[in-house]
């Protein structure tokens, strides 16, 4: 049974203009996303750490040896003999490690080995987490034009 003469769209570019996404819509959006991702990240840096749950002593079997070596950095850079992973975070980590503890912000050599691992051990998560939400935003700013709003309105050039 018809309902109609079949022209009417759902379409949100035929409605109203009132009903038009903005052009800032969008760019919220992916701010937001961006914004719970990170908080979602960040909640569970503390697991596992002497600051919270300390009976669960890591979350990956190969978390310490990787906090170790960028805990050893520069030194380890040609004293590893592991060579299971690829370097670039390892090194990463250690390089700044050994710059925050130049600027003071993390302890040195001369504190006790849990304080400087639990504190590498934060580090090392929080810079996982923040270079994962920056690769985020840089494929999503790479892929989406925020000056329209075809992300919203689900029509392509």
């Amino acid at each position: 049974m018809p309902q109609g003469e079949g022209n009417a769209s759902c379409h949100p570019s035929d409605m109203p203009s009132e009903w038009q996404p903005t052009q800032k819509v969008v760019p919220r959006l992916v701010w937001l996303l961006l914004a719970a991702g990170l908080l979602l990240r960040l909640l569970p840096i503390l697991w596992g750490s002497q600051y919270y749950d300390q009976s669960q002593y890591g979350l990956h079997a190969d978390e310490g040896k990787i906090v170790g070596y960028a805990q050893r950095f520069p030194t380890s850079v040609t004293a590893s003999k592991d060579f299971r992973y690829p370097t670039l975070v390892h090194n990463t980590y250690g390089a700044t490690w050994r710059g925050l503890q130049a600027l003071g912000v993390v302890v040195g050599p001369e504190a006790p080995k849990r304080v400087r691992y639990e504190q590498a051990l934060i580090m090392c998560r929080l810079l996982t987490v923040l270079l994962g939400v920056l690769a985020m935003f840089l494929r999503i700013d790479s892929r989406v034009d925020c000056s329209d709003s075809s992300l919203v309105s689900g029509r392509s050039h």
